[in-house]
């Protein structure tokens, strides 16, 4: 799962992929990772996303994408509400460029 977060991920494909039923695949997901299946893997792609937000060569727009995003408004979101920054924030503070402010 972490080397292919970056394309859509469905719970049932996954499960099928272990041998297992998605409830039951869902059931020990949580067991072991303490979340559910969506929140884990938005937090893969949201903290490659961070990583990648240093490289000032990509927009933003090309790191949602990167990350599995097809709507740059929907990573923005996510990010937010995970990280309590905006990307183009946290991409600035990450170059210094806050302290400007």
């Amino acid at each position: 799962m972490k080397s292919e977060f970056h394309r859509p991920l469905a719970v049932g494909d996954i499960a099928s992929r272990v041998g297992l039923s998605r409830s039951r695949f869902e059931t020990l997901f949580k067991r072991e990772t303490g979340s559910h299946f969506k929140t884990y893997i938005r937090r893969v792609r949201l903290t490659e996303a961070k990583a990648l937000l240093g490289n000032r060569r990509l927009r933003i727009k090309e790191v949602a994408f990167h990350v599995g995003y097809c709507w740059t408004p929907n990573f923005s979101r996510d990010f937010k509400n995970l990280f309590g920054t905006t990307p183009s924030h946290f991409r600035r503070y990450l170059a210094g460029d806050l302290a400007k402010e």
